[in-house]
């Protein structure tokens, strides 16, 4: 039938879920990660589809050699996706291919050459996006 949509419905039936997350920190010598937030909605099947990640002065000191998006399971970024040690704005795409669960908490771990051991770098500031879709 050709019904008309009432405001009510579309309150009722719509979301105003952004299926974004964006944190910023500032390095001060005591930061191994930052939460970025959860993955909302439970019962979804959620894939990270990319991560912004921009440096607006360069990560340095306390052996840090770049940040991982981590889920609390796994991490979602290769360390060399970005450089941090540069000023500037990297996009990283990511294959929808692994899943997310819902409620993960999404985290920007800071790390050193190996991509695992914590960093605590005593300079920098940035500003991570993370973008997700649910299925």
């Amino acid at each position: 039938t050709n019904s008309l949509v009432t405001k009510e419905y579309v309150d009722a039936n719509s979301s105003t879920e952004t299926f974004a997350r964006r944190a910023s920190f500032t390095a001060n010598s005591s930061l191994t990660n930052v939460n970025i937030g959860a993955v909302l909605k439970t019962g979804t099947t959620n894939y990270v589809n990319k991560v912004v990640v921009s440096v607006t002065t360069a990560l340095s000191g306390g052996s840090i050699a770049g940040l991982r998006l981590h889920d609390g399971t796994a991490y979602l970024t290769a360390l060399d996706d970005c450089d941090t040690s540069e000023v500037g704005t990297f996009v990283i795409d990511l294959p929808t291919t692994t899943s997310t669960a819902s409620g993960a908490q999404l985290n920007v771990k800071m790390v050193q050459s190996n991509g695992t051991t914590a960093a605590t770098p005593t300079a920098g500031v940035v500003v991570t996006t993370v973008q997700y879709v649910q299925v």
